[in-house]
């Protein structure tokens, strides 16, 4: 997992001209999304500097990551066993 600081804090309903800090994980294997990419906000500011002051890990990035579209991927995760999950991953 890792921490970044976007500008502009963007998210699905809302877009704020601060400096966003996002956490970013995949979703843990209990998870309906598991293995997909997880963006968490935690905090926003109205400076950089402020940001990186409480966040002095957090990496930089001029722009934002956030990409609302996801979706499934092409292939399962190497843990998904379709014995267990009661459902085939394809028509095969």
């Amino acid at each position: 997992m890792r921490q970044v600081i976007e500008f502009p804090s963007v998210g699905y309903s809302y877009h704020i001209e601060e400096y966003g800090v996002y956490e970013y994980s995949k979703h843990p294997r209990g998870s309906v999304l598991a293995g997909q990419e997880r963006r968490m906000f935690i905090d926003c500011f109205p400076t950089l500097e402020e940001a990186q002051a409480k966040y002095p890990k957090a990496e930089w990035n001029d722009t934002t990551e956030y990409n609302p579209q996801g979706g499934l991927p092409s292939e399962p995760e190497e843990w998904f066993d379709p014995a267990n999950a009661g459902e085939c991953w394809s028509e095969d």
